[in-house]
């Protein structure tokens, strides 16, 4: 005969002895348990699971979750069956240059634990994302508000979720070309459309046609490495945006006005 304690029958709570993870291939059990919000342990009622099961719904990243769920004596055992979602975008920083993308990424994946650079095209992981660059900004007392839309190239799909700091941003200061067989004079024209410019990943990413990567910097010297492409010539160029060494830069920088020097090298 299985007799329940007494706080177990009178309240249909029971302690969370396991939790097991069905149906996913994206994302590991334990960034799905923290994404539910359950803990071993905790006491649970059918109630916690189903308000688990909505959440994990509500990011975007599952087309349908259920659960199943058994006790023994005053613990309980909850399955989570899942079916992820197909479609996910990549997350761009686009004129965060206060901090590098892995300082980003890693802020981010403490808030919302299925976070790995892309977003489900659908769902409230987008919000979330903002809602932590937003605290980012704020900690290190960053003045600007955190905008995002999808962005892809005219007439296609959404490729991408882009994230950007709206009233603060950084100013192209100037451009040159530091190295390389190309001559100087053949960037004069795509210069101009950087200079007194406000810094844009996105923007740049236009220009080029390219897919732009970061290049991990340190605190006092932030450089990001891009690639550009001019068709004409067939030459791959990287362009560095990098904080002028005469700014002084610390984690908690003086971020009204800053300008950025854009450097283009061709190899």
């Amino acid at each position: 005969m299985l007799v329940l304690p007494a706080w177990a029958q009178q309240s249909g709570a029971f302690k969370l002895a396991q939790i097991k993870v069905l149906g996913a291939e994206r994302f590991p059990a334990e960034q799905i348990i923290a994404a539910s919000g359950l803990h071993l342990g905790q006491t649970i009622r059918e109630s916690d699971i189903q308000a688990a099961v909505n959440q994990l719904g509500k990011t975007g990243a599952f087309t349908e979750v259920s659960y199943e769920f058994r006790t023994d004596a005053d613990r309980m055992t909850v399955k989570l069956k899942m079916h992820e979602t197909t479609t996910f975008l990549r997350c761009d920083f686009d004129n965060f240059v206060w901090f590098s993308d892995e300082d980003l990424t890693a802020a981010i994946s403490k808030a919302l634990p299925l976070f790995d650079g892309f977003l489900p095209e659908e769902g409230e992981m987008a919000q979330g994302t903002a809602d932590a660059l937003q605290r980012v900004l704020e900690a290190e007392k960053i003045p600007g508000r955190v905008s995002f839309m999808r962005a892809g190239r005219l007439g296609g799909a959404a490729t991408a979720y882009v994230f950007h700091v709206d009233g603060n941003e950084p100013i192209v200061d100037s451009t040159e070309v530091i190295r390389g067989p190309l001559e100087q004079s053949l960037f004069a024209a795509s210069s101009k459309r950087f200079v007194e410019k406000p810094y844009s990943r996105a923007f740049a990413r236009d220009v080029a046609g390219q897919e732009l990567t970061a290049k991990e910097g340190n605190i006092y010297d932030l450089t990001y490495e891009k690639r550009f492409a001019k068709d004409e010539l067939g030459q791959i160029l990287r362009a560095a945006g990098t904080l002028p060494h005469t700014t002084t830069l610390k984690r908690v920088p003086d971020a009204l006005n800053l300008r950025v020097n854009v450097q283009l090298s061709a190899e």
